[in-house]
């Protein structure tokens, strides 16, 4: 079944009759057509045909793939050849952009148990082996032997803040970020950790995104 999402301001009360009749709506800046089978959602994704697990109620939607596949929220990270780790993988389609993009290997982390199951199965259906998931949060202790020369995604609904205070990431050559309660001091906490950083949205708001190379 196609999906159509759309760009109008109309499309809240859309959803509610659309979604009555087995479909979905969602906003989005242009028009994307997905194929929809069963739980299951599918796109074209540079002469690959990508399926993800569908579920309405826990908001497993196509805008996020869309951002992704589509917009290339994360094309500035450099991760061919590199070790991704992807701090709030949710449902596996940021670790699956990685790895498609040429990832050494990928390690995700996904707290939410039922994401993380979505994610594991969404690697499956789409043949992705260079991927590990863990559901549990990113451990700079357990976990800082996987840093040396990566790259990585931070999305993790407010623990970012967290992250960069106290992780040591020297190891880590490029970073996406995405917060959520504002910038408040990250660029300055990444530049001490030697980055430069760039705001590519949100300045000045609640949400945005920023990336951060390493300085040489």
């Amino acid at each position: 079944m196609p999906v159509t999402i759309f760009k109008n301001k109309l499309a809240d009360a859309a959803a509610r009759q659309v979604r009555s009749l087995g479909g979905i709506v969602a906003l989005c800046s242009n028009r994307v057509i997905f194929e929809r089978s069963g739980n299951t959602l599918s796109f074209q994704y540079n002469g690959r045909r990508l399926r993800f697990l569908y579920s309405w109620q826990l908001a497993f939607a196509p805008v996020p793939l869309k951002e992704i596949f589509k917009d290339g929220a994360y094309a500035a990270l450099q991760v061919k050849g590199k070790t991704v780790i992807d701090i709030g993988a949710s449902i596996g389609d940021s670790s699956i952009y990685f790895a498609l993009n040429g990832a050494r290997m990928v390690y995700g982390f996904e707290t939410d148990r039922a994401r993380y199951s979505a994610a594991k199965a969404n690697l499956e259906l789409n043949g992705i082996e260079n991927c590990v998931l863990y559901n549990r949060e990113f451990d700079i202790v357990q976990d800082g032997r996987l840093l040396s020369g990566s790259v990585m995604k931070i999305d993790c609904e407010g623990c970012e803040y967290g992250l960069v205070g106290r992780a040591d990431l020297s190891g880590v050559e490029e970073i996406m970020l995405e917060f959520h309660r504002g910038e408040q001091d990250l660029v300055g906490r990444l530049y001490g950790h030697g980055f430069e950083v760039r705001i590519l949205s949100g300045e000045g708001l609640h949400l945005g995104l920023m990336h951060a190379k390493r300085r040489h």
